[in-house]
């Protein structure tokens, strides 16, 4: 299977999986590792149909990072087709974006976006303690619910052409100090999605199915509304 040199972007970030009721937004750094099945050549003999064995590959947050860069500047929003090579993928409240350092260089929640699969219902199970008046964890808030990150740049003129999605039980932790008289306090998020399962189509029109693992984790200062 050729994903045009880079492959299986997965979305994401996690970061849109935790957001709380306070409106601050801590950037997760996101971190993906994919491994992709699709099938093999066969070949018949006019008797019998013999199949190669299926192919398998690995694929991780770099590798999406270069689709990335590939469909942003088909776009026309960023002037290369690579990113820096300290780029990062992160996630936040309002999606999914590329960042270098403290910067974000270019949003890409067009491409990724995050769901709740066939779940019947998008509320978390949560265990913890969580402040009424600001919405903020006292001191963790841990969570468990069903979700789906899907890349789907196909509607991208000379983009990759890439279409796939993810889906599994997502375990995210928001942990956050007292606030002080003004309003500023440390937060702390992770998510994990450790046994993901999906599907998708490649550059080529090849049908693959793929497994994977996603974490995100972020930390910052925050100030109330």
């Amino acid at each position: 299977m050729k994903l045009k040199n880079l492959i299986i972007p997965i979305v994401a970030g996690l970061g849109v999986l935790i957001a709380g009721k306070v409106q601050a937004d801590v950037m997760q750094i996101v971190t993906i590792n994919v491994t992709t099945y699709s099938q093999n050549t066969n070949y018949d003999n006019g008797t019998t149909t013999t199949f190669a064995p299926i192919k398998v590959k690995s694929h991780n947050t770099r590798e999406i990072l270069g689709a990335l860069a590939r469909d942003k500047n088909a776009q026309g929003l960023w002037p290369s087709n690579s990113f820096p090579a300290t780029a990062k993928l992160a996630a936040g409240n309002d999606g999914f974006a590329v960042m270098n350092g403290t910067n974000i260089l270019v949003d890409v929640s067009d491409i990724i976006h995050f769901g709740h699969g066939e779940s019947e219902s998008n509320n978390p199970v949560r265990s913890g303690r969580e402040n009424d008046i600001t919405g903020l964890a006292s001191p963790t808030v841990k969570k468990i619910q069903i979700g789906r990150i899907t890349f789907d740049d196909t509607a991208i003129v000379g983009g990759v052409n890439l279409k796939f999605y993810l889906q599994g039980l997502v375990r995210q932790s928001e942990t956050d100090t007292t606030p002080t008289v003004s309003g500023v306090y440390t937060q702390t998020k992770s998510g994990q999605v450790l046994n993901a399962a999906g599907e998708g189509v490649d550059s080529d029109g090849n049908t693959f199915f793929c497994t994977g693992t996603i974490t995100a984790t972020g930390h910052g200062t925050q100030t109330l509304n």
